[in-house]
């Protein structure tokens, strides 16, 4: 059998989903209970699935996985060889990398049994199609831990709330006042079937007003689990809209591009500074042109320090030192030359003496 390998979205028609996931450091593996080798999850694309869908739905049919993280790695296309059979035939799929946080019973299918591999097993079921692929998920992981750990996941959620809460601060009475104004640049007539997602979400940062405003389905993603995880429990009445999604923007903005390209609107507060602008275009870039609005708030210091004093500030030196001032007008002209329109600005002023400038931008 031939395989080619290639960029996430490159091919098109996919009939299969393959996911290479880690658990506790190690790959899992499927074994068939009629057979005696190692594969990886996946499978068919069922009809109406996208590739995203067969892929959670595999992983937890053939591994028994229930709490996950999932995201697009590549695309592969493979091919029997003439000799190995006569109806020569081949198939696109779409290839996911998975970081598993929860092992179930194993469900009632195909599978025998899991087991845990350092590496690839000896044994493989697909000998021409595993050892193409896995090189792409193991590099994934290897860039991963040898990158330096961004500072914002050590931080705690209430140090980080106790901060934006504080009387000198105010900022987080202010995101959700402004992210309600930003859900409702979404038509009133149109919000329950829009899909909205909240980039640097936190624990909520606003994320209540979506029920409010009656959004259909939200996406989510931050950095930090434990903000996630703290968010999943505060809003158990969207459990079937919300979907979150631990990602560090700066090193895989081609899953960022997957799973907001078909978002309605983007809400981007606080966060341009922190991933870096040059980061935030690239991922902007990536999506493709259709009908959006991209939300964006930034904060205007005039001359004060970048973190105001709120008896919790020593939380966030390390971020500090890594954050990039980020002011409206280089944004602006950043998005007019991708493509967007500015069609609103606002100015929020805090107790601080600093004001937060949110800036609205849809597609030409």
């Amino acid at each position: 059998m031939k395989c080619a390998v290639y960029e996430t979205g490159f091919l098109w028609d996919y009939r299969y989903s393959v996911i290479f996931a880690r658990y506790r450091g190690q790959w899992i593996f499927c074994k068939h209970k009629t057979r005696d080798t190692w594969e990886h999850a996946g499978g068919h694309i069922e009809p109406g699935e996208t590739p995203l869908e067969a892929a959670k739905r595999e992983l937890f049919e053939e591994t028994g996985a229930t709490d996950f993280d999932i995201a697009p790695l590549c695309d592969y296309w493979a091919c029997d060889e003439p000799h190995e059979t006569r109806a020569v035939g081949w198939a696109n799929g779409a290839v996911f990398l998975a970081n598993v946080r929860e092992i179930g019973p194993l469900p009632d299918s195909e599978m025998e049994k899991i087991g845990l591999f350092d590496g690839l097993p000896e044994s493989l079921t697909y000998p021409d199609v595993t050892p193409m692929l896995f090189p792409y998920a193991a590099q994934a992981v290897a860039e991963e831990d040898t990158e330096p750990v961004n500072p914002w996941r050590g931080i705690a959620l209430r140090d980080y709330e106790a901060h934006m809460a504080h009387a000198r601060v105010g900022q987080l009475h202010m995101l959700r006042h402004i992210t309600r104004h930003q859900f409702e640049l979404l038509p009133k007539a149109s919000r329950a079937a829009a899909k909205a997602a909240i980039l640097g979400i936190a624990g909520g940062n606003g994320l209540e007003q979506a029920q409010i405003c009656g959004i259909g389905d939200i996406v989510g993603i931050d950095i930090n689990a434990d903000f996630l995880a703290a968010c999943a429990r505060r809003f158990p009445q969207l459990q079937d809209k919300l979907s979150l999604h631990c990602m560090d923007l700066t090193r895989r903005t081609a899953e960022a591009v997957a799973l907001l390209s078909h978002c309605d609107l983007i809400i981007v507060n606080l966060l341009i500074e922190h991933i870096g602008l040059t980061n935030f275009m690239a991922l902007i870039g990536g999506l493709p042109r259709l009908r959006r609005i991209v939300s964006c708030v930034v904060q205007a210091n005039h001359g004060g320090a970048r973190v105001s004093a709120s008896g919790v500030e020593h939380a966030f030196e390390n971020v500090g030192t890594q954050a990039e001032v980020q002011d409206a007008e280089t944004l602006t002209r950043a998005m007019l030359h991708n493509g967007y329109a500015l069609t609103e600005q606002a100015h929020y002023g805090l107790p601080n003496g600093k004001q937060f400038i949110r800036i609205d931008f849809r597609i030409r």
